[in-house]
């Protein structure tokens, strides 16, 4: 029985890495500069709704990344593993970047020479450079892992390589990705990621490898377009689509279970024209962040119809004026021998709200009498429509004539003033009722005649 259960614990880890993966929040790259030299730079996007802290978050440009967790450097002194300061935090619709040849080398090219001027504005983190001109005191700096984790000439590929963004723990087996994205064409030097099947152990304390999920392998056509601004040499791809669209959600390595390698970064990324360091477009409606007045809704046209800077695409706001009231109901009226009742008046139509008010519904006349018997009772009056709201106010609703024999009118709801209006016949109502009383006594005395006769021998 012991050997079953080790089996079946043996099985539940390899099929199932999710207790031996580290966590984390979604995060996306937003951005990569991989030219000129001074120029380099990889930004970061938090499309969530909450602040995220980067203290064990991670950048690296080269497919074995997940060796990290046993500080494993790089094979080559090109590439990089790097991981963000402690206590570093990314805020809701935040852009973050950071600079790998050196804060003041990304804002004004610190005199490296050729055409790249600078970007004129400091990144948020930068990699510390050995030269000190080329880094600012007051940029925070990028951690450097472990031994060798930054090569000697490391820094991004003009051709293309693979950039991931990763969330380790610092004691799982495993690493989780919060984005991938692989630049440009690429070289079989520059392997794409994939680590399907691969299994590692970490520092936590078995000695029990974990086994990466299914992902995507790589193929050329899903990478990133890549922009030359041939003019300054600055080379820039960047994220158009925010949802990662077509991304499988399931099944894999992501931070949520997503297989970030299966985005197809030809369509949810673009070639372009222009840097923008520590800004973006998440909503694609051409306005950057950093003076658009509603970053996470299109609103190309900017509307602001109360001025307070924010768009009317975020505060729900909109124009147009109120509805008309509903229209009254019509009483149904109902006949029958032997005295029918009379239907019920409608009710009348509320009235509309917003703008400047909706008129309130005309009041349904109410319905005829019934006939024959002792005469039908009449039906009542129709409720008065409500008055609208907002602006000046709706109109009350006019009131109509009640039906024949019908009670006195409700006026917006209220008890009957028991004025005599158009059409109202309760006078001509009392006369016939006398008819019918003197016509029923005529009728009574004529029957006792009748009996009187009969009793007579």
């Amino acid at each position: 029985m012991k050997r079953l259960t080790s089996a079946l614990a043996l099985a539940t880890v390899f099929a199932s890495p999710s207790a031996a993966l580290a966590a984390g929040q979604k995060l996306l790259l937003s951005e990569v500069v991989p030219s000129g030299d001074q120029a380099e730079f990889i930004e970061i996007y938090n499309p969530g709704p909450a602040a995220v802290t980067l203290t064990n978050y991670y950048l690296a440009d080269y497919n074995t990344y997940y060796n990290s967790v046993n500080s494993v450097a790089p094979s080559g002194d090109t590439d990089f593993v790097i991981r963000f300061p402690a206590g570093a935090v990314i805020q809701p619709g935040q852009f973050q970047t950071v600079a790998l040849k050196g804060a003041e080398c990304f804002r004004m090219n610190c005199g490296a020479g050729g055409v790249f001027p600078g970007f004129g504005v400091y990144p948020t983190y930068e990699v510390l450079q050995a030269d000190a001109t080329k880094s600012s005191a007051s940029i925070p700096d990028m951690v450097i892992p472990f031994t060798n984790a930054f090569g000697a000439n490391a820094g991004l590929t003009n051709g293309g390589e693979p950039v991931v963004l990763f969330y380790w723990d610092g004691m799982s087996d495993l690493v989780s990705d919060a984005d991938y994205v692989y630049f440009g064409t690429g070289s079989g030097s520059n392997a794409g990621i994939n680590k399907t099947g691969v299994s590692v152990d970490g520092p936590d304390a078995d000695s029990t490898p974990s086994m990466y999920l299914p992902e995507t392998a790589d193929n050329v056509a899903r990478h990133a377009p890549v922009h030359l601004d041939s003019t300054i040499q600055v080379r820039t791809t960047c994220r158009v689509d925010f949802a990662e669209t077509g991304q499988t959600m399931s099944g894999s390595n992501g931070v949520a279970g997503a297989d970030e390698t299966s985005e197809n970064g030809s369509v949810t990324w673009d070639d372009c024209t222009v840097a923008t360091p520590n800004d973006g477009d998440p909503d694609g409606d051409g306005v950057l962040s950093s003076v658009d007045n509603c970053p996470t809704v299109a609103n190309p046209n900017q509307e602001d119809s109360d001025g307070d800077g924010v768009g009317d695409a975020c505060e729900g706001m909109g124009t147009g004026g109120g509805g008309a009231g509903g229209s009254s109901g019509v009483g149904g009226g109902m006949s029958g021998s032997g005295g029918g009742q009379g239907g019920a008046g409608g009710a009348g139509g509320a009235g509309g709200a917003g703008g400047d008010g909706g008129e309130g519904g005309v009041v349904a006349s109410g319905g005829a009498g019934g006939t024959g018997g002792a005469g039908g009772i009449a039906g009542a009056g129709g409720a008065g429509g409500e008055p609208g709201a907002g602006g000046d106010g709706g109109t009350i609703g006019t009131p109509t004539s009640s039906g024949s024999g019908g009670s006195g009118l409700s006026h917006g709801g209220a008890d009957g003033c028991g004025c005599r209006v158009a059409g109202d016949t309760r006078g001509a109502s009392a006369g016939a009722s006398a008819l019918l009383l003197a016509v029923g006594a005529l009728a009574l005395t004529r029957r006792r005649g009748s009996d009187r006769k009969r009793r007579s021998p």
